[in-house]
């Protein structure tokens, strides 16, 4: 059994690739684990909510022990539901922006989900399924993504790295080779499950971190306070004049953070 070894979640749409700048700056990072949030390992008809991810997770970890949960984004979520179902299995967690709203919210969100209406109400949803998925060569689109709002707090560098992440070459077309059809239902799914989590937090005796960003969609105000008061012991730190992407937005700040807390 390994112990002691990074297991870190993507965001969606995110593979563990465009973390390149971050996991550089993690001290003594020896071959971490990626969970993978691919199309590919799943039947998206039977994606309800984001629990089938969380099995498969535990199952990926069941050799393991005391692991270092990372995750951003959904992958912060389900690091986190995964460190209440098995706390056995990790020594320390550490949140990146994880996606998790306060019950009033999830209630609504549940409702929005019967009457067919996520998309009027979830930031990225609309803009995913209208994504351009092909373009000429790398440099279109680079110049069409340095102009996206998203991706303003993005350097150069690491734009770069983002796109390469996300693109193959066919045909001499760069091709984006995340689904946006998977992307959107990813989306779609979220918070419905999330209730498990509120209920449960209050038990998590696991050291945790949640790094959040000063301009979060994803973790606000209102779920660290509701957070501080179940469990008092999880730790928060606040990336200043960042967006929920700011693993890649600052990623040697990020790393320092991480780095401290291990």
């Amino acid at each position: 059994m390994e112990s002691n070894k990074i297991h870190f979640i993507h965001a969606n749409g995110f593979p563990p690739n465009s973390y390149k700048s971050l996991f550089n700056n993690i001290d003594n990072l020896l071959n971490p684990d990626f969970f993978l949030l691919n199309e590919d390992s799943y039947n998206i008809t039977d994606i309800k909510d984001w629990v089938p991810f969380h099995n498969n997770f535990i199952e990926s970890i069941k050799n393991n022990k005391d692991i270092i949960g990372l995750g951003h984004s959904i992958g912060g979520n389900i690091i986190l539901r995964s460190a209440l179902t098995h706390p056995e299995k990790f020594s320390k967690l550490i949140l990146l922006d994880p996606t998790l709203f306060i019950p009033r919210i999830i209630y609504g969100w549940i409702l929005f989900s019967k009457l067919g209406l996520q998309a009027t109400f979830h930031p990225w949803m609309n803009n995913t399924l209208n994504k351009k998925m092909i373009y000429s060569n790398r440099d279109q689109i680079f110049k069409s993504y340095r102009r996206k709002m998203v991706f303003s707090n993005l350097d150069d560098n690491n734009l770069n790295i983002y796109i390469k992440s996300i693109t193959e070459k066919i045909d001499n077309k760069l091709h984006i080779t995340y689904s946006k059809e998977w992307e959107y239902h990813i989306y779609k799914t979220g918070l419905i499950a999330d209730m498990y989590i509120w209920r449960n937090i209050k038990n998590l005796k696991i050291p945790c971190l949640i790094i959040r960003a000063k301009e979060s969609n994803a973790f606000l105000d209102s779920s660290e306070k509701k957070i501080s008061k179940l469990n008092p012991k999880i730790k928060f730190h606040t990336i200043k004049n960042s967006t929920h992407l700011f693993p890649l937005e600052y990623p040697e700040e990020t790393a320092r953070v991480i780095n401290n807390f291990i």
